[in-house]
């Protein structure tokens, strides 16, 4: 074992980063569920555009690509995963 918490502090701290990943995984689960019904290419090409990113470029255009291929269903199932993860972390 490569790390031994000696003081019920270290086990705290331990406890609140891992409570910490899972809520932020939750939020952006939750988060993704603000994309139903629009056309996340759309919204991907437009915030590549906001960081200045050239999307005809190898990996914007992946992005993009890949954006484009996501539906409803697979928003909301990425969101049910995020649910699942954030409820064993805690």
């Amino acid at each position: 074992m490569l790390f031994r918490p000696t003081s019920h502090g270290a086990v705290r701290v331990i406890a609140l980063f891992e409570a910490a990943k899972g809520g932020l995984v939750l939020f952006a689960g939750l988060g993704l569920l603000t994309l139903l019904h629009r056309d996340v290419g759309a919204v991907v090409t437009e915030l590549l555009d906001d960081l200045h990113l050239n999307p005809s470029r190898k990996y914007p255009s992946i992005i993009i690509a890949a954006a484009n291929k996501v539906t409803d269903q697979r928003l909301w199932t990425l969101a049910a995963f995020s649910v699942v993860y954030a409820a064993f972390q805690n």
